[in-house]
């Protein structure tokens, strides 16, 4: 199906390509249609020219129950009905015909938030339902801004619990010095239960994920599985299996893991290799499904070049099981409904909380 697909794609990108008036933006757009239709997460454009967009600032958009939701500034406005003159379920299968993933519903989170982007600078027209009543509003877009932001936030939660927010796995030697003040932290205080939220965390590197998830055993266990191709003249492909080496101070106490379907590749790494080894619950929605450690090639276009990303292996669980396109499924699955959007909140980490009672015995 896959190789049906991308011989379609790959015909239509050929069509266009004939056309003497072919422009840039027509071309990448078609090379990202290409390259989705392989269905692999990693293997996808980079950097391009004519990569600019702009988005109405702190704006999301939310998918409950087969209805679009706009939400500004944290605050939850309406029913989203209509973006510049295009229904939200237009623009959410336009945009995730350029999403590179197998999953279904990873393709979906991300197309999200590309419903109110643009490549022009000009104002977001949208009709919004609020209280039974149609109102227009006028949002401003601009290109998004970079956040920075902390990547480990670690609180306790009356006194017993705490609960530590990883945003990504960041490869590099500070983010690694505060994984090992955050092991002593958690080692020196009197925690019963430990709650990891890795919501939003994309990925990163695997080896320092492994770092902190090394602490939380006292034995040597199988991490992941992968088939990677072997370089010229072979070609072969190769089965490796990677095992994690218990580290110093073992943290024993119960783990609580909280995800969503914007999980993915190093991140889903540390996801399965704690639950498959039967040491975290694993609490929220199915991950992404995705990871193949991939490489970017830079590929002349004119005067200037594009940035190609390309996986270069299979990645299968602890368990066996092939991770693109399947993702890992919570013990418990909880998705957010409208009224705890409405109200801002999060019935995942409630749920956790009562499970982090129940599994400390407290």
């Amino acid at each position: 199906m896959e190789l049906l697909k991308f011989r379609e794609q790959h015909n239509t990108l050929l069509k266009l390509l004939k056309k003497e008036n072919l422009n840039d933006i027509d071309f990448f757009i078609n090379i990202e249609y290409l390259l989705a239709s392989l269905k692999n997460s990693h293997t996808k454009l980079g950097a391009y020219p004519t990569k600019v967009f702009y988005k109405p600032r702190n704006s999301e958009v939310k998918l409950i129950s087969n209805n679009f939701h706009l939400i500004l500034n944290g605050k939850y406005v309406g029913e989203l009905l209509m973006v510049d003159g295009k229904k939200p379920r237009q623009l959410l299968q336009e945009n995730m015909m350029r999403i590179s993933s197998g999953s279904n519903d990873y393709r979906i989170c991300q197309a999200l938030k590309w419903i109110l982007v643009s490549r022009n600078a000009t104002p977001a027209k949208v009709e919004v339902l609020i209280k039974k009543h149609r109102k227009l509003l006028s949002l401003p877009r601009r290109i998004p801004e970079v956040v920075k932001e902390r990547y480990i936030k670690i609180i306790n939660l009356s006194n017993r619990y705490s609960y530590i927010k990883i945003s990504h796995w960041q490869p590099n030697e500070k983010f690694e010095k505060q994984l090992i003040t955050l092991v002593q932290r958690l080692v020196k205080s009197k925690t019963r239960a430990i709650i990891i939220d890795v919501r939003g965390n994309g990925g990163g590197s695997s080896r320092v994920s492994g770092i902190l998830a090394a602490h939380f055993f006292t034995e040597r266990k199988l991490f992941s599985i992968t088939k990677r191709r072997m370089s010229p003249p072979s070609f072969k492909l190769k089965i490796i299996r990677s095992y994690l080496e218990p580290l110093k101070p073992y943290l024993t106490m119960p783990i609580i893991l909280l995800v969503d379907s914007e999980c993915l590749s190093s991140n889903e790494y540390f996801i399965a290799g704690l639950k498959d080894n039967k040491r975290a619950f694993v609490i929220g929605e199915t991950t992404g499904g995705g990871s193949g450690n991939p490489k970017k090639f830079f590929i002349p276009y004119g005067k200037t070049s594009f940035e190609l990303i390309v996986s270069t292996w299979q990645y299968f669980r602890p368990n066996g099981q092939l991770l693109e396109g399947s993702g890992i499924k919570p013990h418990i699955i909880i998705k957010p409904n409208l009224e705890d959007i409405k109200q801002d909140k999060d019935v995942v980490l409630g749920r956790a909380l009562k499970e982090a009672k129940k599994l400390s015995n407290i």
